[in-house]
């Protein structure tokens, strides 16, 4: 008979397969529920930024109606989307609705703009004081953001500037008031471009570090489940660095990129978090089967090695056992294809096994079995490979020739 490993395929019964699916609809559940929880607090922290945000915007506005030349119908348009930026936020239930309070306090911004160069036009002010204005409106806006969200229009701009307090400096008011009205028309343009461009900027922004947060919140909470099961982390750790170079990005103000991965990662870790459900179910059933032997072993005479017990990387699990005579036995369970598990049943040797010792391997085998039976599983005949045993990744070498070559993922 073989020296090989004795072994059988073994299949969870549908009343098993149905607790281990309950168990996985339990753990997505918990997943569901901390997302929601994730996605309520970063709400909260979205309507609270636009509320801050419309309060400075309604802030500036009052300033702006209290300019001499300045009359109520300037401020109306930007106080009523003011207001609708207000509501949206106050009452924002997801992503979408902030986006609408963003766009309504955008909106607002860009009117009140409009509204300041028209009280400017007004102003029976001297010069001096309407060039003064001008540069309050472009003194508003971040030297960066104009740069970078509208380089032309800042040099160009900056160069009228720059031409009339020539012009006042040198008493030629006739080319200030030939360009006056230019540059208010440019000053106007130019803050409603960046204004715009730099809302759209942080609503990016926004959006990829919420996306961020919820993927390395996932990765963590995928990561903890395979540990806790004890199952191969699989992709996880690659999750984990494409994570890294989506903080990278997010650093270099490069949103889009970022969101663009973030993205990928996501539909990514709905087909990782599948592949772990269902590595944690098998395991869990050839846990289970490694306890249905455990308890059968006694009435056979084995004692169990407690500190045999090992957990191969690739999801293998086994212990050994042994008998007063000294007669030791290795039971290894691994996966195997489709839905079924390999049990190796393996009796420590430094050589070939005589035709006896074969035999009664195959009857222990037979034995314990039947106890995987009477718990619900189906498993198939005794049999070996006779091309020999594999090894198992994690198994304790250095027993015998049988332990050291079996147990490899068939």
């Amino acid at each position: 008979m073989s020296r090989s490993p004795k072994y059988s395929t073994v299949r969870a019964s549908e009343l098993i397969r149905e607790r281990l699916e309950a168990e996985r609809q339990a753990r997505e559940r918990k997943r569901k529920e901390e997302q929601e929880r994730r996605a309520k607090a970063a709400l909260a922290r979205s309507r609270a930024a636009i509320t801050r945000q419309v309060a400075a915007a309604a802030a500036r506005c009052a300033a702006l109606a209290e300019q001499p030349s300045a009359v109520a119908a300037d401020l109306t348009a930007a106080n009523a989307a003011l207001e609708r930026a207000r509501r949206a936020a106050g009452t924002a239930a997801n992503d979408d609705e902030i986006a609408i309070a963003v766009r309504a306090l955008d909106e607002a911004e860009r009117l009140r703009v409009a509204a300041a160069a028209e009280v400017l036009r007004r102003s029976s002010r001297h010069a001096a004081g309407q060039l003064a204005a001008v540069r309050g409106l472009l003194a508003e806006l971040d030297a960066g953001q104009r740069t970078r969200f509208s380089p032309i229009t800042a040099r160009t701009v900056d160069e009228s500037v720059v031409l009339l307090a020539t012009a006042l400096d040198n008493g030629n008011i006739a080319l200030f008031e030939q360009n006056i009205e230019t540059l208010l028309t440019q000053v106007r343009a130019h803050h409603q471009e960046v204004t715009t461009r730099a809302a759209e900027h942080a609503e990016h922004v926004r959006t990829a570090k919420s996306t961020f947060d919820e993927l390395a919140a996932r990765v963590a909470g995928l990561t903890a489940d395979a540990q806790a099961a004890r199952t191969p982390l699989g992709e996880l750790p690659v999750a984990a660095d494409v994570l890294g170079t989506i903080s990278a990005k997010l650093a270099a103000d490069r949103p889009i990129e970022a969101m663009e991965l973030a993205v990928r990662l996501a539909h990514r870790l709905d087909d990782l978090e599948e592949e772990l459900d269902t590595a944690i179910e098998r395991l869990s059933a050839r846990r289970e089967m490694l306890g249905s032997i455990i308890e059968a072993l006694p009435s056979l005479g084995f004692a169990v090695d407690q500190g045999s017990f090992v957990h191969g990387e690739d999801g293998s699990i086994g212990m050994e056992a042994h008998r007063r005579s000294g007669e030791a036995l290795v039971v290894v369970v691994q996966d195997d294809e489709a839905e079924d598990h390999r049990i190796n049943y393996l009796r420590e040797s430094g050589g070939p096994l005589e035709a006896r010792a074969c035999s009664s391997l195959k009857s222990l085998a037979e034995e314990l079995n039947s106890s995987l039976r009477r718990n619900g599983f189906s498993a198939g005949s005794v049999t070996w490979d006779e091309d020999g045993p594999r090894p198992v990744p994690g198994h304790r070498a250095g027993a015998g020739t049988q332990e050291r070559r079996l147990g490899r993922k068939p």
